[in-house]
């Protein structure tokens, strides 16, 4: 017993404790990223919601800010237990001592080893995918048609189509450390419709153009035009048919989303690796320091 009638705790209680809750909002922490990057990606849910607000607010939104956000309002209860058993454990105990200084500081290697190898994977992964996008370039244009865009999906095409230049939409796209503006038309059956499922990426120089119509050439993404320019739309009168389609004017502006996001992530994953090599360096200058309690 210690004074006051506090029962003393083992010490290995309260370190694997803290263990299982620290791995358990890393995990907890992972998942929640996961489902707001793909609800950013398919601009539905939590964040779609969020990101409506702070386009009515601020008249932009911040995709980054926003998923870390959130992902720390979810796991905040985690880490105030943490501190809280830390806390529970140095009032028990006093200072830790250079054992579990040793102990935390390992814990602390893996885990940004591990946070570190996942996001390489996960880049890797992008990089993969994101140069398998216009692969084909050697195949040959195929044609497609406006009301039924699916099968040229994926493929180099072209069509005869009302360009509505006239009705620009531009978004900026942010991700950590790239971006990109990106300017898109939709292209028409009509000159007036009120449906629209296709746009074309087009140049800034050509804003504020009359719309004609002309033959048009490009890539063709399935679900590549951002959320927030089919809310803008929307908001503008337009009936939005999904799935959409954009053309891009080239196969490299249809990778860039992937190869950018595959950057970013390789640039997390190398300052986390740059953090657990600090923090093993750490480790190892405290093992040759003599153990004081």
């Amino acid at each position: 017993m210690l004074a006051d009638g506090i029962t003393e705790v083992p010490d290995t209680e309260v370190r694997y404790s803290v263990h299982r809750i620290s791995w358990f909002a890393t995990a907890w922490g992972l998942l929640v990223i996961a489902v707001l990057v793909w609800q950013s990606y398919s601009y539905t849910g939590v964040f779609a919601w969020l990101a409506e607000w702070q386009f009515r607010r601020f008249d932009r939104m911040f995709p980054v800010v926003t998923i870390f956000l959130l992902t720390l309002l979810l796991i905040l209860p985690a880490l105030l237990l943490i501190g809280w058993r830390l806390r529970e454990r140095r009032r028990l105990y006093g200072r830790a001592n250079l054992g579990l200084l040793t102990r935390r500081g390992t814990f602390l290697g893996k885990w940004l080893a591990i946070l570190s190898g996942l996001f390489f994977i996960v880049s890797v992964g992008l990089a993969l995918f994101g140069l398998s996008v216009s692969s084909g370039d050697d195949q040959p244009v195929r044609s497609f048609s406006l009301t039924n865009p699916a099968p040229a999906a994926g493929r180099e095409v072209q069509a005869r189509a009302w360009v509505r230049t006239d009705r620009i939409g531009y978004y900026r796209e942010r991700l950590i450390f790239t971006e990109r503006d990106l300017y898109v038309a939709p292209l028409t059956v009509g000159e007036n419709p009120s449906d629209i499922q296709v746009f074309i990426q087009v140049s800034p120089t050509k804003d504020a153009v009359a719309a004609k119509r002309r033959v048009i050439k490009g890539f063709l993404r399935e679900a590549a035009i951002p959320g927030a320019l089919e809310r803008l739309y929307q908001d503008a009168g337009y009936r939005i048919k999904r799935p959409t389609y954009l053309v891009f004017q080239a196969g490299t502006s249809a990778r860039w989303p992937f190869l950018s996001a595959a950057a970013d992530l390789a640039l997390i994953a190398l300052l986390l690796g740059l953090g657990a090599l600090l923090t093993r360096r750490h480790v190892r200058m405290l093992g040759s320091t003599p153990d004081q309690k």
